[in-house]
């Protein structure tokens, strides 16, 4: 996938999508419509190209396979986002490929985990950010494709339920909200909030802001801790089991690990994203480090040779997503479908 790049004005990166209207009459060569008359031999053969042409379409259908699907990165790019608010309020120049890993503080430019979350608290709060994301390119068509093949569409998203406004607004936005059966919020970074709201308050990180009744260095550990006892926990597979989910797709390897683990079928979406590329958890005190952190201590990032788990393939892009759906529909046991009148 092409990017655009991050220093792009807001109102440009927003894209009108024409939609192509059939028409009866045909046009000549300087663009005037033209009656045209059909034989009684054209008539036929147009008729036997209908009859034959609904015969190769399949019956409609009503899948009982549940698709989930991620929000962030997967419907809205909101990596590329956050990237265009960090540059413009901090005078950064970080591109997508700077986004090494899921978790920002690892990344080049954005500080120590304190002030990461800081950053993203008040991009999310008070910038709402998320509505300076596009959409993913050609998800509207290739949702629309799958709805049509009549499979159950949920939106299962790490963002926390506070946030359900802002994720509808963006949907009705873009003409994606009419897509999903379901929308469930999971909370992933809820321990973030706790840690910060409990021993902070938060400012603008532009004017000083940030934790005024606790040391820095202190704050910076207990997020640290936070992050080590929390952030592998995953609380998708809950809502995958208890939707019967049976495709989840997503761009976070260990989501698709754990969901896979759980039994359920995986797309790993996005060939263009670096942080999928890679296996990182949170497991060792290393793993917490910030990107300075790591760079001073000569750590190495993980290899980006990924294996991927059973039950996991890669899907490059939305296209890419629904031919895989049509293959899996294809091999898919006749109790899974059931043919419409």
């Amino acid at each position: 996938m092409c990017l655009a790049p991050i220093d792009i004005c807001i109102e440009d990166i927003h894209h009108v999508s024409a939609q192509c209207i059939k028409k009866d009459a045909i046009c000549d060569a300087e663009g005037e419509s033209v009656e045209v008359s059909m034989t009684a031999t054209t008539h036929d053969r147009a008729a036997e190209g209908h009859a034959k042409k609904d015969a190769d379409q399949p019956p409609p259908v009503k899948n009982t396979r549940v698709i989930a699907v991620d929000f962030d990165d997967v419907l809205a790019q909101s990596c590329v986002a956050l990237l265009e608010a960090h540059n413009k309020h901090f005078g950064t120049d970080l591109e997508l490929d700077d986004f090494e890993s899921y978790y920002p503080h690892r990344n080049r430019g954005w500080g120590s985990v304190k002030e990461t979350n800081e950053k993203l608290h008040w991009f999310h709060k008070e910038l709402n950010v998320l509505q300076w994301a596009k959409p993913v390119m050609s998800a509207r068509e290739a949702l629309s494709k799958l709805k049509a093949i009549g499979h159950p569409l949920h939106i299962v998203t790490a963002r926390s339920e506070a946030e359900r406004p802002f994720v509808i607004q963006w949907l009705e936005r873009h003409d994606l909200l009419d897509l999903w059966d379901d929308m469930h919020f999971i909370g992933a970074f809820q321990f973030v909030a706790d840690v910060r709201e409990s021993h902070a308050k938060i400012d603008s990180p532009q004017q000083g802001g940030g934790a005024t009744d606790i040391n820095p260095t202190t704050m910076e550990q207990k997020l640290k801790d936070a992050f080590l006892k929390s952030a592998d926990k995953n609380l998708k597979v809950a809502i995958l089991q208890r939707i019967n989910a049976a495709l989840l797709i997503d761009d976070h390897v260990l989501n698709v690990d754990k969901a896979a683990e759980a039994g359920v079928g995986c797309l790993l979406f996005g060939d263009n994203y670096r942080w999928n590329k890679r296996r990182w958890g949170m497991q060792t005190p290393e793993d917490a480090m910030h990107f300075e952190e790591r760079k001073l201590a000569g750590l190495p990032l993980p290899a980006l040779d990924l294996e991927l788990l059973p039950g996991v393939e890669r899907a490059a892009d939305w296209g890419a997503v629904v031919d895989w759906v049509i293959r899996w529909d294809r091999e898919a046991k006749p109790t899974d479908m059931e043919v419409l009148d």
